[in-house]
């Protein structure tokens, strides 16, 4: 029962770009302070501190010419 379809009717409203369920959870994150792991932030970061070249080698963006 974790997801129900909605069928339209003409009280139905459309937002487009707008989801009340991430809104909700958001919201109860936020009351509950809850966040991601501090590893896990680091790692993003490292993430997206590289880039994958075609030949699948990892590079730091440090060192691409941006011409």
């Amino acid at each position: 029962m974790g997801y129900l379809p909605v069928v339209p009717d003409e009280t139905f409203e459309v937002y487009n770009g707008v989801s009340r369920t991430r809104e909700a959870i958001v919201e109860f994150l936020r009351e509950k302070d809850i966040s991601r792991p501090l590893h896990n932030i680091e790692r993003k970061k490292r993430e997206q501190s590289m880039v994958v070249s075609a030949g699948g080698l990892e590079i730091d963006r440090e060192f691409i010419s941006p011409l």
